[in-house]
């Protein structure tokens, strides 16, 4: 959001920001903290006057009931990261959940999302998945959803390698949301038939040994683990590896698979998010389904087998990731806002 709000300051929009830190919390609690903030979102409305209020999740739900009353208020976007419902159905046979969470998100937190995506004026997506999902659940109709993916910076666009590729990199919490168990079964796997193969694992903000606990003893020679990096270190890490790696079971978009083709890295990935929008399987990398090892070791070592084949794939992901830009994102926005100013 950061990124993006940047972006359209260039383009002369006045851009305000409200976190959920900003005052301190009207409920007790992180349920609390959830609960009130959309009342610290719709007090800021008040306070000063917006044309457009842009609100992740259920944040924006208090403004965009309170236009149903006041015209005048601002206009409000209720803006998808991440489509909660979609991403609660792929997980939650995979975590073992306790009844009051369960209780939490699906009678309290999911039907919030969906009653702010309903009252909003337009609903925002990453991907064209959860834009789909947004109008078939009948929230609102296909006019009033965008598509609107984020971008990279123009200094990983044009990066250079910083010497020989090798070994697959993944980046990415250390959750059952981003399918971490079929990536372990996947790299056991894969070690069959290159066991030269490493993988190297960052951004998990993890314990060392609880990340190579999880994988075969066997295995556990070849994979890295990284600290957490600052992000140019994190950019040239990227560089350094022939192939990306995200196995998740749901992506909003997944902003690595871009800059991972940003970087110039094949990258294989389920078939969720932005990776069903950026990826041509075979071309620029592969596509597979979600809770497949096989499928997903077997990507992988197409994806390094062939030399010829490797550079071919390189070459394309880097033009994938070329239109997609932060002043691009903010046009799209700009247009967006534009459309409900009028």
């Amino acid at each position: 959001m950061l990124r993006l709000g940047a972006a359209l300051a260039r383009l002369g929009v006045e851009i305000h920001y409200v976190f959920a830190d900003d005052r301190p919390d009207l409920l007790p609690g992180p349920r609390g903290r959830e609960l009130g903030f959309p009342l610290l979102v719709a007090h800021a409305a008040r306070e000063q006057r917006y044309d457009v209020l842009d609100a992740a999740s259920s944040a924006g739900l208090l403004c965009a009931l309170r236009r149903r009353l006041a015209p005048r208020a601002p206009a409000v976007v209720a803006r998808v990261l991440g489509l909660e419902h979609s991403a609660w159905t792929a997980v939650r046979g995979h975590e073992r959940l306790t009844w009051r969470y369960r209780f939490w998100s699906e009678r309290v937190r999911l039907p919030l999302v969906a009653l702010a995506s309903r009252a909003a004026d337009r609903v925002a997506c990453l991907s064209r998945a959860d834009a789909s999902a947004v109008v078939a659940r009948r929230w609102q109709p296909a006019a009033r959803v965008a598509v609107v993916p984020p971008g990279v910076d123009g200094p990983l666009l044009d990066s250079r390698d910083e010497g020989p590729r090798t070994g697959a990199l993944y980046v990415g919490a250390w959750t059952a949301r981003k399918g971490v168990d079929v990536l372990v079964r996947a790299y056991a796997l894969a070690r069959r038939a290159r066991p030269d193969l490493t993988l190297t694992l960052a951004g998990t903000w993890q314990p060392r040994g609880r990340l190579l606990g999880a994988f075969p003893a066997a295995v556990r020679d070849g994979v890295r683990v990284l600290p957490p990096l600052p992000e140019d270190e994190l950019h040239a890490c990227y560089r350094r590896h022939a192939v990306l790696l995200l196995p998740s079971r749901y992506e909003g978009f997944g902003l690595v698979v871009l800059e991972g083709l940003a970087s110039g890295l094949p990258v294989v990935a389920t078939r969720t998010g932005g990776a069903a929008d950026l990826i041509a399987d075979g071309a620029n990398g592969y596509l597979v389904e979600p809770n497949d090892p096989i499928a997903l070791a077997q990507a992988w070592l197409a994806a390094i087998g062939d030399g010829e084949r490797w550079v071919r794939l390189a070459d394309a992901a880097r033009s994938t990731a070329r239109p997609y830009t932060w002043e691009k994102a903010a046009e799209r926005t700009a247009a967006l806002y534009g459309e409900l100013v009028r």
